[in-house]
């Protein structure tokens, strides 16, 4: 495979990720690759938002998502009292006590 048929190819769709994850989905997006970190993201990245013992990804989906994330992977439940605004498109919502 050519690398121009591989960029064209995304890495996963939003029905992809939805089927895999068992998430909700928000919004229809296609990503290249996968970040967990939004200061090293490249633009079209699906930035997954993890919980670590210091810090929590969900602080910045607000910067992976100015930074053109595809899209951003949050744990259900954890966009309230968050602005709606950012949360509303461009997300995935998944409920990480099933996994």
């Amino acid at each position: 495979m050519t690398n121009a048929a591989k960029m064209a190819t995304p890495l996963w769709s939003a029905a992809q990720a939805a089927q895999a994850t068992g998430g909700e989905l928000r919004g229809d997006w296609r990503a290249d690759g996968v970040s967990i970190d939004s200061r090293t993201l490249v633009p079209g990245d699906l930035f997954v938002a993890l919980k670590g013992p210091n810090h929590d990804g969900h602080d910045h989906v607000r910067h992976a998502l100015d930074a053109h994330a595809a899209a951003a992977m949050v744990e259900q439940g954890r966009c309230h009292g968050r602005s709606s605004r950012f949360w509303s498109s461009s997300t995935i919502l998944v409920d990480i006590s099933s996994s």
